[in-house]
């Protein structure tokens, strides 16, 4: 697979540096990752092998890390020290300016590769962000894939406390997607969902887990909904390498059905 940087310029004040693996023949599938909020989450990339070699010819793969977004506006962030410039900056996957730039980001996409629809793939905070934009542009993802999601993202949590305070009052809500799940009682959705998480989560409490399931058993179709517990899993980054390839199998399964 060849791998390259492209930048997409500003939209609403911020811009990104994307990179992007591309197979040497026209992908079946155009796959974006969300890179969580830990400190190294730029080793993603480190970790792309086992993803682009799972992914091999069937997928174009493009990576988000948050420290390669850039703003033209400081950020109101007042986060404490043990906080990271990679989680400050994860802050900006739940703004609306941020999802602006992932409709471009998926224009583009749709553009070069020609396909209709992409697949999101998001671990932690990158978790949460691609199941929010899925859930509100369904018409866009063919399929989404999560790794121990950022779902407890409340003003009370441990990361989303901090973030949240560059949001309007009450504008929280529309950038968790547990909230979107419990306030839509009536919202019911088609779209294949993968969640993986481990049950030696320290960041995400398992009762969170287990109410975050209870609701998906609600509002997703069944027969498209997919929940793994991983017993002794903790939330870190090695989660991402031993279950990668089930994620690529299961987005490759998803795009044979279109």
């Amino acid at each position: 697979m060849a791998r390259y940087t492209y930048h997409f310029g500003l939209v609403e004040g911020i811009s990104a540096d994307v990179t992007i693996c591309t197979p040497n023949q026209k992908p079946k599938n155009v796959l974006i990752c969300f890179a969580g909020a830990e400190k190294d989450a730029t080793e993603l990339l480190n970790y792309g092998s086992p993803l682009e070699s799972a992914a091999n010819d069937s997928h174009t793969v493009l990576y988000l890390i948050p420290s390669k977004l850039s703003k033209t506006y400081k950020p109101k962030f007042e986060l404490e020290d043990k906080w990271s410039k990679n989680s400050i900056e994860s802050g900006y996957y739940i703004t609306p300016e941020f999802n602006v730039l992932l409709d471009k980001i998926i224009e583009h996409a749709k553009s070069n590769y020609g396909i209709q629809k992409v697949s999101l793939l998001g671990h932690s905070a990158g978790g949460n962000a691609a199941l929010v934009y899925a859930i509100k542009k369904p018409e866009l993802i063919a399929s989404v894939s999560v790794l121990a999601p950022e779902i407890n993202l409340n003003m009370e949590s441990a990361w989303g406390g901090d973030v949240l305070k560059n949001l309007r009052e009450g504008q929280e809500k529309e950038w968790s997607i547990y909230h979107i799940l419990r306030d839509n009682p009536n919202a019911f959705w088609t779209m294949p969902i993968f969640v993986q998480y481990g049950t030696a989560d320290t960041f995400i409490p398992l009762k969170d887990f287990i109410s975050f399931r209870t609701l998906f058993e609600k509002r997703i179709e069944t027969e498209n909904l997919y929940i793994d517990e991983l017993p002794d899993v903790d939330h870190s980054r090695k989660l991402i390498v031993p279950y990668i390839a089930q994620h690529v199998k299961f987005h490759s399964t998803q795009i044979s059905k279109i």
